[in-house]
């Protein structure tokens, strides 16, 4: 609904409501009537008693009082009618869409205001009406997000559970043998939907992310064993090991995956307990349930495009170093190096956008374009840093800065 534009004075008195509005204006107007008479009848006064005092004849000035009186009465109704004429559109539109008006931008259509009070509450209204377009747009924006997401997530859904449902029925006529490999693939294939599962409440929590979230010190080793282990299998599966390069020191020490966890939680060969010395160093100041999501997509995305390197990528590096003393303290910088085939030089800025797949998307299957925009919104509301950078057929390293607890 668009409102009405300016509106004339004959109009507004015709209009139901008109006169209540010349009738709270005069009522507005009514100290300032009082005080231009009690000031004329003041100036009359003084003259008389100076005339008075110089023994002039004062009979004129009182006989003419109400001739003054008179004449201050039609200045102030010529003043007042001026006024009131220029003040009642503005008064009249902002009353109607006090009363009428059902859109936002209703509001804009107000005509220029009369005096200084009338502008400053047009400007006011425009303001409101700037931050309202504002946070609708972004809603919208939220909402088509949120819509985009879900149609893809939901497709990116039907294959897994498409091989679940197939695979469920040639189970019955295979060997035991084979049916352990089945089991295998079902395995993997319900691993992708708790993946998926898992991304859409993280991205639904994300809307509230300042009420989820709690800063501590947080060991980034022990992080980072967490999430490695928490995907072992794919590691065993995908022929591909985890290493952790000490960067702190001059030298630098390499550590395979069987040094990040217990006997239990080896993943690949190595002997166990070799990286004890590098616990305690990389406390950083975080969300720990936050930030081992981003640490969990990044290895995932590893992980999903070692394979495809020509040829296939044999480890994923986890480098840590200290980095450069800022405002907020020492930093502390993990890089996190896959061997895959890389990113086109093209792609690469547009990796954090919403949905973008470039072209790795379309040379493999699996990816949503979703993850990396999550884990960039993550990052920055933590206030850490992220950068990403890749030489194609060669891999892709992300760098995570984070200040040091």
């Amino acid at each position: 609904m668009r409102a009405r534009r300016g509106i004339g004075g004959t109009e507004v008195l015709r209009s139901t409501g008109g006169w209540s509005l010349v009738i709270g204006y005069l009522r507005d107007h009514l100290v300032m009537a009082l005080v231009v008479y009690l000031t004329t009848a003041l100036v009359l006064s003084l003259v008389s008693l100076l005339l008075s005092v110089g023994g002039a004849d004062v009979s004129l000035i009182l006989t003419n009082v109400g001739y003054a009186l008179l004449l201050t009465t039609v200045v102030l109704f010529v003043y007042l009618g001026i006024d009131l004429w220029r003040w009642i559109p503005f008064a009249s539109q902002a009353e109607y869409l006090l009363q009428q008006a059902r859109e936002p931008d209703a509001f804009t259509n107000l005509p220029p205001g009369n005096g200084r009070d009338q502008e400053t509450c047009g400007e006011l209204l425009q303001r409101l009406h700037d931050l309202t377009a504002e946070r609708l747009n972004e809603q919208r924006e939220a909402h088509r997000r949120h819509l985009a997401f879900m149609n893809q997530w939901v497709h990116s859904m039907k294959t897994p559970v498409t091989a679940l449902y197939l695979m469920a029925q040639e189970a019955a006529d295979l060997t035991r043998q084979e049916l352990r490999g089945v089991l295998a693939n079902m395995e993997e294939e319900a691993g992708r939907i708790s993946e998926g599962l898992d991304m859409v409440l993280h991205m639904a929590r994300l809307e509230e992310f300042a009420k989820d979230y709690r800063v501590n010190q947080v060991d980034l080793l022990a992080s980072v064993r967490q999430v490695i282990n928490s995907r072992r299998r794919e590691f065993i599966r995908s022929g591909v090991f985890p290493a952790v390069e000490d960067g702190g020191d001059a030298a630098g020490a390499t550590v395979d995956a069987g040094d990040l966890g217990d006997a239990g939680d080896v993943v690949g060969a190595g002997h166990v307990g070799g990286a004890g010395h590098l616990g305690g160093r990389w406390m950083v100041l975080t969300d720990e349930k936050w930030n081992a999501f981003v640490l969990d997509q990044l290895v995932s995305n590893a992980l999903k495009y070692s394979s495809h390197g020509q040829p296939p990528g044999e480890k994923i590096l986890f480098r840590f170093r200290h980095g450069d003393a800022t405002a907020q303290g020492r930093q502390v910088v993990l890089t996190i190096t896959d061997f895959g085939p890389g990113i086109p030089a093209e792609d690469l800025p547009r990796v954090f956008e919403p949905f973008f797949t470039g072209e790795n998307g379309r040379r493999f299957s699996g990816a949503s374009g979703i993850g990396l925009w999550l884990v960039r919104q993550v990052v920055d509301d933590l206030g850490h840093g992220i950068a990403i950078a890749s030489e194609p057929g060669q891999g892709t390293s992300v760098t995570l800065t984070y200040t040091s607890a």
